[in-house]
């Protein structure tokens, strides 16, 4: 189960050989940045937050194309590009829910990136940052 991350700070995720970076949008595999559209990398950081749970194609619909109409085939090749990325070509790490939505079938690690103007320096008494 993955720690969630504090509201101000950015989460890096992580699950198999994948990192991914909230505050840059940077996907790392095996240490490599790799390039990915910012449709599918989108894709993506909500199946990752859903840490292995279901996400329905309505509500990837409108976390990535709010207030757009789009349709099923625009999901689609986004999972197909995610799927290329990734290297999932047997479909065992990005399943498809057939009609309902995707899940991302692996174990999935939150840490939380404090942004750097976050003061660690602690005092008695005083507020513990974000």
């Amino acid at each position: 189960m993955a720690t969630e991350p504090a509201e101000s700070a950015l989460g890096v995720w992580k699950f198999r050989d994948v990192e991914l970076r909230e505050a840059s949008g940077e996907l790392k595999i095996k240490g490599r940045t790799v390039a990915l559209e910012r449709k599918p990398l989108a894709v993506l950081f909500c199946l990752v937050r859903a840490e292995g749970e279901l996400v329905s194609k309505p509500d990837l619909f409108e976390a990535v194309w709010a207030g757009r109409i789009v349709t099923d085939g625009v999901l689609t090749q986004a999972i197909k590009r995610i799927r290329e990325v990734l290297g999932d070509t047997d479909r065992s790490l990005l399943k498809t829910i057939h009609g309902i939505g995707f899940r991302l079938d692996a174990t999935i690690l939150c840490e939380t990136e404090i942004p750097a103007e976050v003061s660690l320096e602690l005092v008695p008494g005083a507020e513990l940052p974000h």
